[in-house]
């Protein structure tokens, strides 16, 4: 893996999700969730067991609301989430405003590979923890 600096135009993928996040905090922060009672899986409502992503909405309320340790407890790998997403929109503030570099990532078809099976592994351990932490 190798990172190279970027001085293309256009919006690249990580300053995209930082648009996307950007609104998703807003969202989290703002809407009143709790208020109405929405039910947030619909996975979890129709089965009865969490589904693997289950809490991340409520881990970014907690978040936004700056409950670290409750959002951490109810989703471990949406706290992660949050984190990229939050740099994310760090990134995108950083490369448009002041124009910075942007960086573009350069992986081998091995790199992907075990970039992909990590991520596949980490949703399935935090799907064991919804499961252990959320019935």
């Amino acid at each position: 893996m190798k990172f190279e600096k970027n001085y293309g135009e256009g919006l690249d993928l990580f300053q995209i999700w930082g648009i996307v996040s950007l609104f998703l905090f807003l969202i989290a922060r703002f809407f009143p969730f709790f208020k109405y009672n929405i039910p947030l899986c619909t996975f979890r409502r129709v089965t009865g067991i969490p589904c693997p992503t289950c809490g991340m909405t409520t881990c970014f309320i907690y978040m936004t609301h700056f409950q670290i340790k409750d959002a951490i407890l109810i989703s471990p790998l949406g706290s992660v989430v949050f984190l990229f997403s939050f740099l994310s929109l760090l990134y995108f503030i950083f490369t448009c405003f002041f124009k910075l570099p942007k960086i573009k990532i350069v992986m081998s078809k091995r790199e992907k590979s075990i970039f992909m099976i990590i991520f596949v592994i980490l949703l399935f351990l935090n799907w064991i923890y919804n499961i252990n932490h959320l019935l």
